[in-house]
């Protein structure tokens, strides 16, 4: 499988690239975009790396474009900054409440140690907490002034809610790892991190790895150019152990997508020098896909709007009476 149009654009790659190469060929990178983009109109996901480029691109190259860079990156930091202390004052209440968190997405990032905590601002917090403390986990949240952002089901699985400040927390008691197989908590052991005076569940760095890659990997995702960012975070900060890897491609198997991260390893690493084991990204290439995904990654490789999101809602439906290959085993909380 190749990523196709599942893969950053021409444009959106030279920024990625301006970020995370080496100063030479990332000043070179910045200039060839630059050319041919205005940065006063760049918008959405793209923008989200300028913060980036301001730290790994020097002066000279940034030219006019510097103090608006410099100030975009501060932002970022401001916005991270005021993340942590949210995040910690809801985990704060889980633990009076005795409620299991476990950080996913941008969130497992906030809680990594320097230096290789967040490198983008965090939009939005996001927990998972287990089906059985799901009634109890939004009574925690509301004690603390967050109230769902429109209306909620409460056989939903993803309940995104804001405070009057405008905080976004978006609690699941349906996230799979990555997406239709086990939870955090349903294989070995369960990974936990000290994080200002708080021991927290969270995913694995090989799970995060993987999961930024099957949640980001697409045209239409809201982390389609972020992904390459926390890949590249997760593999600095883990290049010497050597059981990372193995755990990596293990944790790829079991999220029933093997071919998707296999290709978009093999993207990062001959893109933006991000390195994966040869042999690995092989193997897991010829792993079985998921027959429910399959159709769906084949489409968004052409760049065409993906025909499962209906499916998806079914599949877990029937997840939640059966247990089809790699789905869901829980059912939803009353």
């Amino acid at each position: 499988m190749r990523l196709g149009r599942m893969a950053p654009d021409a444009g959106e790659t030279l920024l990625l690239r301006a970020a995370l190469l080496d100063p030479e060929r990332a000043a070179a990178s910045w200039l060839q975009w630059r050319s041919t983009h205005d940065v006063q109109e760049i918008h959405g996901r793209a923008s989200a790396l300028l913060g980036l480029i301001a730290a790994n691109v020097g002066d000279e190259s940034l030219g006019a474009d510097r103090e608006l860079l410099r100030g975009l990156r501060r932002r970022a930091w401001a916005v991270n900054a005021t993340q942590r202390e949210s995040l910690e004052r809801v985990l704060l209440r889980f633990v009076d409440a005795q409620i299991d968190a476990c950080p996913l997405r941008g969130s497992h990032s906030l809680v990594a140690p320097p230096p290789h905590e967040a490198a983008l601002s965090v939009a939005r917090i996001d927990l998972w907490v287990g089906p059985s403390d799901w009634a109890a986990a939004l009574e925690a949240v509301a004690v603390l002034g967050y109230l769902p952002v429109g209306p909620a089901d409460p056989a939903d699985s993803l309940v995104v809610l804001a405070d009057a400040s405008g905080n976004r927390l978006a609690l699941t008691w349906g996230f799979t790892f990555p997406r239709w197989s086990r939870t955090p908590y349903e294989r070995g052991s369960t990974p936990r991190e000290e994080w200002r005076g708080l021991s927290i569940p969270t995913l694995s760095a090989p799970q995060a790895l993987v999961a930024a890659i099957v949640e980001g990997v697409g045209p239409h995702s809201a982390q389609a150019l972020t992904w390459p960012i926390e890949v590249s975070r997760l593999v600095n900060a883990h290049s010497d152990d050597h059981n990372f890897w193995p755990l990596v491609g293990e944790a790829a198997v079991d999220s029933g997508q093997a071919p998707v991260v296999a290709a978009a390893l093999e993207w990062v690493r001959g893109t933006l020098d991000i390195p994966s084991p040869p042999s690995l990204v092989s193997v897991l290439a010829e792993c079985a896909m998921n027959p429910r995904l399959r159709l769906e990654r084949a489409l968004m490789s052409y760049g065409l709007p993906s025909a499962s999101r209906p499916r998806r809602a079914l599949d877990v439906r029937r997840a939640r009476r059966r247990a089809p290959w790699s789905a869901v085993p829980h059912a939803a909380p009353q």
